[in-house]
């Protein structure tokens, strides 16, 4: 390996001859973001920002390093594991796990089908092509470079040199192997704009052990004017900004701040600033939610805009109070859909993205942002409920933050309207439902209306199929967000929405609204009552209403289908259980049980309404990429005219032997009475 410092001199002597004015920046499209959030006050920004490299402080001091040991040490050891891995060519790649990438890694692979992606105009390159059986999310995941940083911070930890040089090599191998707007790494600014920031976020490190002198960074840091430049040109507006503008927004505020004194870094600085307090309003809704119907964009889209929006705080920059104030509402979203694992309900696309991957935590982890979160927002944000987070924290803001109050016992019931999303639970029973409306932005929902996740005794029972993947099959892509991978009834086996083909792996050509008729909170019991218009545009339209009870006392769910029509239809309601369930008996009681697990058993009865029931095997993706078999319990009927069917789960309080009948006693659907009370 070269020394550090040196491996990027063979890049910056070809960069040396490609002038920045040779990219097309149109004026227009750089400026569009900060037009569009015309009539803001100018963000104030201090003018005592250090120059050079120094201004990478603003991310990262050495005594905050030091202290993460004591507050974390088996983070130390985990990020030593993880960078030695990264030096012998081996990265996690999200539900893929450990993949040997190569050293240096090979950039330009598509890990699912083994192919490698053309070195050509990014422009040229159809990257939603389903033809190969490719699947560039897990290429962009590699060369988003999360892997830098934690060979920044191994270097910290351990001051070996291999780690800084490991860095510095898969930097220059990049910048040689990616030719500005060469390559799919170059077709999408959101994926510009991540990898920028993690580059700083590593360099920064390097920086508080050490390793990077000025003389290094003045060879760095045209490469990353260069990211800052794309972005810029590159904004990714479209017909309904999301998380890719979010990206764009996150990218420049990095820049804009780190890159100074260069003239443009106050452009960016601007932009960036305009893009994401203009789209905290606009992409969250008053109760918290996120407009892209997804559970895991949720998560991503709040850490694009609050880890960027604490940097800028930390430089000077004033942050509206409605602005904040939005934001403590998105995590208080978070808070309430949040598992005792720290995860959520697998509702909508998630592609396991994230800014940052400071430390290891789960893939599906969640709970980790509401400490840095709290930490800035204050005691007004909900508070953390366990320690994982901590550590992003102390490095974020530069202090470890304070001992938040215990946190509260969660309400039985909780109704996010705007966002669609009602969660009932007693003290082993939680129910979270998707009740969305449908709107004019498809973003990441799925055909999930009226579509639920039981936990039980903290464990998952009843669960969304998941995402899976993206672009690699068409076939799959539809399966995993389609009506029968969700737990519905699906009628003459028809979506409940259609895809629309013009707009690729993420569009719909319609989408069923939502109607909450009947919602009650309460100690003793929960009731939530809603329809959809799914099955409407049916030749012979059908109204779908589902009630859910969930009863305290007894420790049990009541679900109530009815279906309003002329015509005669064909009924499949689906329930997907969780990878490691089993079923056992037959109709019109069934036991669900988790195979080998001291938990205790769930008893279903089909209470009213004729049924077949087929037990198949179905696919969960708890992460994506990943997929795993499990049990899927398809009831059918067939019926004309208006049908009811009703049905019961109910925790039994001990667990049969295999092979035993569940205790003897039927379950009796509650009365009218609780939908009028």
């Amino acid at each position: 390996m070269s020394q550090p410092g040196s491996a990027l001199d063979g890049f910056f002597r070809r960069l040396r001859t490609f002038a920045p004015g040779g990219i097309s920046f149109p004026l227009l499209k750089f400026r569009l973001g900060h037009l569009l959030g015309a009539g803001r006050p100018s963000p104030s920004v201090s003018a005592e920002i250090p120059v050079d490299h120094k201004n990478l402080s603003l991310l990262i001091e050495k005594g905050v390093v030091n202290q993460t040991a004591a507050l974390e040490p088996e983070a130390v050891t985990d990020i030593l594991r993880l960078a030695e891995g990264v030096c012998l060519g081996t990265v996690p790649l999200l539900g893929l796990g450990p993949v040997e990438v190569g050293t240096p890694p090979q950039w330009h692979r598509d890990f699912v089908s083994g192919e490698y992606w053309p070195c050509s105009p990014h422009r040229e390159i159809d990257y939603t092509d389903f033809g190969g059986g490719t699947d560039v999310r897990l290429t962009w995941e590699l060369n988003r470079c999360h892997q830098l940083v934690w060979l920044a911070q191994a270097f910290n930890f351990s001051g070996e040199q291999r780690f800084a040089r490991a860095l510095l090599d898969q930097m220059e191998s990049w910048a040689e192997s990616n030719p500005v707007g060469q390559g799919v790494n170059w077709a999408v600014a959101m994926e510009v704009a991540i990898r920028l920031v993690n580059w700083l976020w590593a360099l920064a490190l390097l920086r508080t052990a050490g390793g990077l002198s000025s003389s290094v960074w003045r060879r760095v840091e045209p490469l990353l004017a260069l990211h800052a430049h794309y972005i810029a040109g590159h904004l990714e507006i479209g017909r309904h900004p999301g998380n890719h503008y979010l990206a764009n927004g996150a990218g420049l505020i990095y820049a804009g701040i780190l890159l100074r004194p260069r003239p443009e870094a106050s452009r960016w600085l601007r932009c960036g600033l305009d893009i994401i307090l203009g789209e905290v309003p606009r992409q969250f809704y008053p109760d918290g939610g996120n407009f892209e119907s997804s559970i895991g964009y949720h998560r991503l889209s709040l850490e694009l805009c609050l880890t960027p929006l604490i940097l800028a705080e930390k430089a000077g920059v004033s942050i509206p109070g409605q602005v904040r104030s939005r934001l403590r509402a998105a995590c208080g979203f978070l808070a309430a859909y949040l598992y005792d694992g720290g995860e959520g309900p697998n509702f909508g696309d998630d592609d396991g993205g994230r800014l940052l991957r400071l430390f290891k935590r789960p893939l599906q982890d969640h709970a980790a942002l509401l400490w840095p979160a709290y930490a800035w927002l204050g005691p007004q944000a909900p508070p953390p409920a366990g320690q994982a987070g901590r550590a992003e924290a102390l490095w974020l803001l530069g202090e470890i933050p304070g001992d938040p109050p215990a946190a509260k016992q969660p309400p039985p019931g909780q109704m996010f309207p705007q966002t669609g999303f009602h969660r009932m639970q007693t003290k082993r029973l939680c129910l979270s439902v998707r009740t969305g409306k449908a709107g004019k932005r498809p973003g990441h929902r799925h055909n999930d209306a009226l579509s639920f996740e039981l936990l039980v005794s903290g464990i998952r029972c009843i669960v969304d199929s998941g995402t899976y993947l993206y672009t690699a099959s068409r076939e799959l892509r539809h399966q995993f967000r389609g009506t029968a991978a969700h737990n519905l009834t699906m009628l003459d086996g028809r979506e409940i929405a259609y895809w629309a083909q013009s707009d690729g792996p993420w569009g719909q050509q319609d989408q069923a609204a939502c109607e909450v008729l009947r919602w009650k909170s309460g100690q003793i019991c929960s009731v939530l009552v809603a329809q959809h218009d799914g099955y409407k545009r049916l030749p012979s339209p059908v109204a779908c209403q589902r009630s859910f009870i969930l009863w305290a006392d007894f420790e049990a769910l009541f679900v109530q289908e009815d279906f309003t029509t002329d015509g005669q239809h064909n009924y499949e309601l689906r329930l997907h259980l969780a990878p490691g369930w089993e079923v056992r008996g037959s109709l019109p009681r069934l036991l669900l049980c988790p195979c080998g697990a001291k938990q205790p058993c769930v008893e279903l009865h089909w209470i009213e309404g004729d049924a077949g029931l087929e037990v198949e095997t179905c696919n969960v993706s708890s992460s994506y990429g990943q997929m795993s078999p499990s049990a899927c319990l398809n009831f059918r009927w067939s019926s004309k005219g208006n049908c009811r069917r009703r049905w019961g789960l109910r925790l039994l309080e001990s667990t049969p032997k295999s092979g035993q009948p569940a205790p003897a006693g039927t379950l009796a659907f509650p009365e009218a009475e609780v939908f009028r009370s």
